[in-house]
């Protein structure tokens, strides 16, 4: 969702909330007026913070040489490097049983949390996905 669109969401829900509470305060029925302006700030917040989420991206390139994986999200832009042959790709459990899966990319004691904001049927499919796109860099011993 673009910005513009939150924020035409954000003024139909905003407008029929204060429109109809000031109908209200007209009437002699004030008490749910600040509700209602709390209710419309929350609501604020809430979409600001949506709207800094949706930001979030991982882009992750495979190539002969190495395995990059570019996160740019709300704590700015980070780069990690591995070589494609020591790599290995984990499915974590997650520290309780009913948390998601940890998808992590680990290379000489080195560790990387990937698409921790997918679902879980999509982290599996970038798992298996990104399996078979280092099979060919796989180290083959001997």
């Amino acid at each position: 969702m673009s910005g513009r669109t939150l924020a035409i969401v954000f003024a139909l829900i905003a407008s029929g909330c204060l429109l109809f509470s000031l109908l209200l305060a007209f009437q002699g029925y004030w008490v749910p007026l600040p509700f209602a302006g709390a209710e419309v700030l929350a609501l604020g917040l809430a979409l600001l913070w949506v709207r800094r989420e949706l930001r979030t991206t991982e882009e992750i390139a495979v190539s002969d040489g190495e395995l990059r994986v570019r996160h740019i999200g709300r704590l700015g832009r980070r780069e990690a490097h591995f070589h494609p042959a020591w790599v290995r790709i984990e499915l974590r459990r997650g520290r309780y049983r009913w948390y998601p899966r940890r998808l992590v990319i680990t290379s000489h004691g080195r560790e990387l949390e990937i698409g921790a904001f997918l679902a879980e049927p999509e982290r599996h499919a970038l798992a298996t996905q990104l399996r078979e796109l280092l099979r060919p860099h796989a180290y083959q011993a001997g």
